[in-house]
């Protein structure tokens, strides 16, 4: 276990490093993050909860058989925050609008981490067993999850249009397992903002197509190729937004259709 936490802290080092030689590793270490997090049978961004959970080797193991732990896991793996620290993290850049190529290693390596984080542990957590709310070795409610959600939501919302965006539709597919957890307000105050965003970027695509053919034109002409470089990334993004939507939809249709909803 304790070489596992050092492993963790090495991968969310290399991560996070803005070095150019860690840019093509990055969504492989996301990816490896990922699925350490719903492996790890300790909740590693909540580790003031250890006491709680018999599977830590800090609550199993004697005090003969701890001298070889460097200390506590804060010291053991200095560089990863916690839970709290990192959703702070990720609703700061949501909110002030910044892009990929700002922070790239929140989109390829700490939103994949949070989100299998999230989806292992709520299980685990207050709500999943609210006769031990008071002894779980996790916090994790919905509530995290809604809010990592509608984070997600903008970060695509800020970054549509962008040339460098294959790592949204990579996060389209770690959101998968929150969206569940995900309340239906979201519809209103992401979902459909961010759907009448790409609506009218499809319309301005489409009517500088039409004007192309306009033109008349026989050979390929340079608007052309812009054109189609626009549809390229028009069609990215609706690959990366839609099937958030279409799991979203699926997890509400019940109740829409019980209830009236003007959205």
């Amino acid at each position: 276990q304790i070489s596992c936490y050092r492993i963790l802290n090495s991968l969310y080092f290399l991560g996070t490093n803005k070095s150019i030689y860690v840019e093509r590793q990055r969504p492989a270490i996301g990816k490896c993050l990922a699925a350490f997090s719903a492996a790890f049978p300790v909740a590693f961004l909540e580790p003031h909860l250890d006491k709680f959970n018999g599977f830590s080797i800090y609550n199993s193991k004697g005090s003969k058989d701890r001298t070889g732990l460097l200390g506590p896991v804060g010291e053991v793996c200095p560089l990863v925050p916690n839970l709290e620290k990192s959703l702070q993290e990720i609703m700061e850049l949501a909110e002030s609008g910044m892009r990929y190529t700002q922070m790239p290693h929140v989109m390829e390596v700490v939103l994949p981490m949070l989100c299998s984080y999230m989806s292992h542990w709520w299980e685990h957590g207050p709500e999943s067993t609210p006769d031990k709310a008071d002894s779980c070795c996790t916090s994790v409610t919905s509530e995290h999850m809604n809010t990592l959600l509608g984070n997600i939501l903008k970060i695509i919302y800020n970054n549509l249009g962008i040339d460098e965006g294959a790592w949204m539709k990579r996060l389209a597919v770690f959101s998968q397992p929150i969206i569940n957890k995900a309340k239906a307000q979201l519809l209103k105050t992401h979902f459909l903002p961010l759907m009448d965003k790409l609506k009218k970027k499809a319309a301005v695509v489409l009517m500088d197509e039409e004007h192309s053919k306009a033109e008349g034109r026989g050979e390929m002409s340079e608007t052309e190729l812009l054109i189609m470089d626009q549809f390229t990334i028009l069609v990215r993004d609706l690959y990366a937004f839609y099937p958030l939507l279409i799991r979203f939809v699926d997890h509400n249709r019940a109740r829409w259709l019980k209830e009236s909803n003007p959205e």
